[in-house]
């Protein structure tokens, strides 16, 4: 009876010994998400590598969020009392091989391995993000009818965009830009406006009814000069 108790004992405490282990990510199942991990063992140099275990997720029902570890990747593992068979990774962690990215308690970062990184400082209330590649949004109406497809951007101070290719936008309706202050816009090359017909209002001015612009450029056809009777509102040279 007490021989029985003493080998119980001793495999309890195997089995919690192993309950709990660092490894290393030898293969990933990304369509599965699932790993296998070398792990430590001793007596062999190898180590062992275990079957294919879950990786921990934050949420995977409704919503999913999916991050899978890389190879080589140092990984804690957990596994049920049945054995080396069962189990999950947790998560992985930094060490002096794998150290952190930035050093701060006041930063949300992630960098990916291809320079793509994302940050957030609630210090200093800066979110930065840098793509080495192409960015895209695209913003589609909900399930729900008649909800979402919207987007809308607000900006309290200022606002600099810089293009250092061409820029391309195409708008379906119709498309409407107030400027508070002066409106500067130039152009090194040709500019080209093509519509059936072009307004030009002044402040407080009628949209209606509206005529074409007569500048000081303009030959008057009775009087055969440059036109007298130029615009005093809308200037443009010929």
């Amino acid at each position: 009876m007490l021989k029985d108790i003493e080998r119980r004992i001793r495999s309890l405490e195997a089995r919690l010994n192993q309950s709990v282990q660092v490894g290393e990510v030898t293969s990933v199942d990304a369509a599965r998400g699932t790993a296998q991990v070398r792990l430590a063992t001793p007596g062999n140099a190898d180590g062992l590598i275990t079957h294919d275990l879950p990786v921990l997720g934050r949420k995977t029902h409704a919503d999913k969020d999916y991050a899978m570890p890389d190879v080589g990747e140092q990984v804690l593992c957990v596994f049920l009392p049945m054995g080396l068979e069962t189990g999950f990774v947790l998560g992985s962690f930094y060490s002096s091989r794998d150290t952190v990215p930035v050093a701060s308690a006041d930063k949300w970062h992630v960098t990916f391995s291809d320079g793509t990184s994302l940050e957030y400082d609630r210090k200093e209330h800066t979110l930065t993000g840098s793509v080495l590649g192409d960015a895209r949004l695209s913003v589609s109406e909900s399930e729900e009818p008649g909800k979402g497809g919207n987007m809308q951007l607000d900006v309290v101070k200022n606002f600099t965009a810089t293009v250092g290719g061409d820029q391309s936008v195409s708008v379906t309706g119709n498309q409407t830009g107030t400027v508070g202050g002066t409106l500067n816009i130039t152009v090194t090359g040709e500019a080209t406006v093509s519509a059936p017909k072009i307004s030009l209002v002044s402040p407080g001015g009628s949209v209606t009814p509206l005529d074409g612009v007569v500048t000081g450029n303009c030959i008057c056809a009775v009087l055969g000069i440059k036109h007298p009777q130029k615009s005093a509102v809308v200037f443009a040279s010929m």
